[in-house]
């Protein structure tokens, strides 16, 4: 990951009574936020899993993966209807997931609602 530069301290701005005050720059939202990639380059080379859940079971399900110590990552385009990624080599681990998730969320076989 990249990491930017500091940017160097902007010179006090003179202010009215002869005290300094620092003049404050924004930062406006860089081209790299401006657009996410998509869904098929973040998941190139890995095993994906596509599931949709209702909207509010969306944090829960985070909340398991981001338990699952590295398994996967999980991606939504909008609402529920997710893409889950892990590396290849480990899509039995993945596959077991996506089965003990559909039993909880009583989802249909497959992952989708």
């Amino acid at each position: 990951m990249q990491t930017r530069p500091p940017h160097p301290p902007l010179p006090p701005a003179p202010h009215g009574d002869g005290e300094a005050e620092v003049a404050v720059k924004t930062l406006g939202p860089t081209s790299r936020a401006q657009r996410a990639l998509p869904i098929a380059a973040m998941s190139a080379g890995m095993v994906t899993r596509q599931i949709s859940v209702h909207p509010s079971d969306v944090v829960f399900l985070k909340g398991i993966v981001e338990a699952s110590d590295g398994l996967c990552a999980i991606y939504a385009e909008r609402g529920g209807d997710l893409t889950i990624v892990a590396p290849m080599g480990r899509d039995a681990e993945l596959a077991e997931l996506v089965d003990d998730l559909t039993r909880e969320l009583a989802l249909p076989p497959g992952g989708r609602s």
